[in-house]
């Protein structure tokens, strides 16, 4: 700040009662480097720099602070019952719902966030009314807040703010509320995830400034002239670097010409091209560490590791629950605790903090991906209420109702009657009184078979003429054909079974042949080409595959219609390209598979046989032609799975208007994972809303046989 301006707040000084304005706190874009001098420098200013000048920090910082505040600070009351309630018009929600004049409370809520998270603390100036209630809160720059020691330097008695033309006001250490994340090696300073993860940051953005400069360069490394039997003078060497950059360099005379040297000159490349810098690789190594350690899934913030790895819309929302559940839960959990002890005594006596009668609280109902959660907790309190286990009231209670006066009842099931043990033994005894026999009771229903097995009973399996389920068919799943969707696999999977062998044998044979003219030290570089005759085998498989599905759809609709007496139905044809590019995806999926596999088992009994002195070629092909095909029919059921799943769900959209709800359905699956058990039965009007089928989390893999069941109006 300079002497000048230190004596001068020191001979003046700055009055106590001077309000901090969002203009003077608005020094927080003074941290801000440009992109020409991104390198972060390990200083007080490090955070700030990371924060403006990475965009993944900014979004995996922003991404924490708007999913937490999608939460809305509230306090709860406990009531005579000992049960939390929600207390309406409380002051401490009210301050964070419009905290000062110039903010909303969601923007003065993701400041403390960002500033916690970017800094390991916030820091929080409360102005007060005449009663001394807080009124307004301000998130201060952490970095221009500084403490005051008492003359033995041992203990903080105020606080100063270094405001923006350098004045410095003092602030009251009532008048400021403090968040520090915990820290091992420094509690009162607090430790950032993004000071831990600085190394990684500063590394992609050398690479992101590597590839910058290499493009500023037009992709032209650099290199040395050397001139040969020659000793040059330092400006004979000065005017040929200029001559070669006005002539070679971008924008020079003869950019991306052919330079002519004589027998004299010899240039030498010093740098590196890009394709040599493995880039995605080294890139998805520091997003992924940066990711980490501020515990946001990549493909929630769009990072390009995350998004090579996004198979459908179940993965994001799976991350966003994960998210919640291991990263947000906490976070919302600590800042709840401190809210209690640390603000919440600004305006209420700290015994009833203490006797646990009044605690700060989060209502979650705005959580919009939550809300299946809520409908679980209206669901139970329906089925406790209508059981006889819950009062009126504490149903209400629980879906978020106020009490009724007189709700404090239980209804009791019609058909159960409360009897105790005592009066069951009395009426035993007891004769009936004539003309009051009791109603004869229904016949009993009689037990359902048994399992022909305890194999069948183990695995809770159904039988369908020879075909194993892994229930029983309910609903649609009673007048569809089941039975055909699964011949369709079969009979698919085959088909791609035979080519894939063929194809497996001619790479064999490809690989064999390049190792004979390899060695030991080289067989790492082997590399194979597919045969485009079989590639388009492959793919013709795999739209017969795709036919199938969608054939099987108009099939279940024609009979679901014809059921309900519509005899006419009009199906929509599909737009070609979309399913032609993703069958595309799918065969190159299979081709780049099967090839790793070869070329894997290839050089490793290639250098095998050689480490044993017993390498010929035709040891090399029998060997390699006699290891199990197991994986073939992995690859192949995979890939025949999605692209029947694909017929499916094309043709349910092409003729989404003739359709109630889309189902999923895991009843093709004798034994069902957790997964694929949770989804079963779960609906939807459209399939991108349900989970993929096959379900990319199934924990039997490629085996997956779940569908999306359409059902008609």
């Amino acid at each position: 700040m300079g002497l000048l301006l230190d004596l001068k707040n020191f001979a003046f000084g700055t009055k106590s009662s001077e309000a901090l304005s969002l203009t003077d706190v608005s020094i927080w874009e003074k941290f801000g480097l440009s992109r020409t001098s991104s390198r972060i420098r390990y200083d007080g200013n490090s955070a700030f720099t990371a924060y403006r000048n990475h965009e993944l920090v900014f979004s995996c910082i922003n991404k924490i602070a708007d999913v937490m505040n999608d939460a809305e600070i509230i306090v709860e009351v406990k009531n005579a019952k000992g049960v939390w309630e929600k207390k309406e018009g409380h002051l401490l929600p009210a301050l964070f719902k419009r905290p000062n004049p110039n903010q909303t409370g969601r923007d003065v809520r993701k400041l403390m966030v960002q500033s916690e998270q970017g800094i390991g603390r916030f820091y929080g100036h409360l102005e007060r009314s005449s009663a001394g209630i807080p009124v307004t809160l301000t998130v201060l720059p952490p970095t221009r807040v500084r403490p005051v020691y008492d003359r033995s330097n041992s203990e903080i008695v105020s606080y100063e703010y270094i405001k923006k033309d350098g004045r410095r006001v003092p602030i009251k250490k009532e008048d400021l509320i403090i968040r520090r994340r915990p820290d091992l090696m420094d509690q009162f300073g607090g430790f950032a995830p993004l000071s831990a993860a600085l190394k990684s940051i500063n590394a992609d953005l050398g690479l992101s400034d590597y590839i910058d400069a290499f493009f500023e360069s037009d992709g032209t490394p650099s290199g040395i002239l050397k001139i040969l039997n020659s000793n040059l003078s330092e400006t004979k060497r000065e005017e040929l670097q200029a001559k070669w950059r006005k002539k070679y360099s971008r924008g020079g005379s003869n950019q991306k010409g052919i330079a002519v040297l004589d027998q004299n000159a010899d240039y030498q490349k010093i740098g590196s091209n890009l394709d040599e810098l493995a880039a995605d690789s080294l890139s998805g190594r520091f997003e992924s560490r940066i990711c980490s350690v501020f515990g946001v899934p990549p493909n929630l913030v769009g990072a390009y590791v995350g998004l090579l790895h996004v198979t459908a819309n179940a993965t994001a929302k799976a991350d966003l629950r994960n998210f919640w559940d291991n990263k947000i839960s906490g976070e919302l959990a600590v800042m709840r605790e401190w809210l209690t002890w640390f603000v919440l005594p600004e305006f209420e006596e700290i015994e009833n903090i203490r006797a646990d009668r009044v605690r700060v609280a989060y209502d979650i109902s705005h959580v919009a991906f939550l809300q299946e959660d809520v409908e679980e907790i209206h669901k139970r309190a329906r089925e406790n209420f209508k059981a006889g286990g819950w009062t009126l009231n504490e149903f209400r209670q629980a879906t978020g109702q106020i009490a009724d006066p007189k709700g404090d009842y239980y209804i009791q099931p019609i058909n159960v009657v409360s009897l105790s043990p005592e009066n069951r033994a009395i009426e035993a005894t007891q004769k009936v009184p004539a003309g009051k026999e009791p109603a004869a009771l229904p016949e009993p229903t009689p037990p359902k078979a048994l399992p022909e097995s305890l194999e069948d009973l183990e695995k809770k399996t159904f039988d369908l003429d020879g075909l194993t389920l892994g229930r029983e068919p309910r609903g649609v799943e009673l007048i569809i054909d089941l039975k055909k969707i699964v011949a369709d696999y079969d009979s698919e999977r085959d088909k791609a079974i035979t080519i894939l062998k063929r194809f497996r044998l001619d790479l064999i044979q490809q690989a064999a042949n390049k190792l004979d003219n390899l060695t030991s030290e080289t067989a790492h570089t082997l590399t194979l080409t597919p045969d485009p005759k079989l590639r388009k085998e492959l793919a013709k498989a795999l739209r017969s595959a795709y036919q199938a599905g969608k054939q099987q759809i108009i099939e279940e609709i024609t009979v679901q219609q014809t059921a309900k007496g519509n005899l006419f139905i009009e199906f929509q044809k599909a737009d070609i390209t979309d399913w032609i590019e993703y069958l595309d995806e799918l065969t190159d999926g299979m081709v780049s598979r099967l090839i790793t596999e070869i070329t894997s088992r290839a050089v490793n009994q290639y250098l095998t046989l050689k480490l044993l002195n017993d390498y010929l070629l035709e040891k090399l092909l029998e060997t390699l032609t006699a290891q199990s095909e197991k994986y073939i029919d992995q690859i192949a059921g995979s890939a025949v799975n999605a692209a029947i799943s694909k017929g499916r769900d094309d043709e349910i959209k092409d003729n989404i208007d003739q359709l109630d709800h889309i189902e999923y359905s895991a009843i093709l699956d004798a034994n069902t994972c957790n997964p694929c058990g949770d989804a079963d039965g779960e609906t939807a009007d459209d399939p991108a809303d349900l989970p993929a089928a096959p379900n990319p989390d199934c924990d039997g893999g490629d085996r997956c046989r779940c569908i999306h069941v359409a059902v008609v109006v």
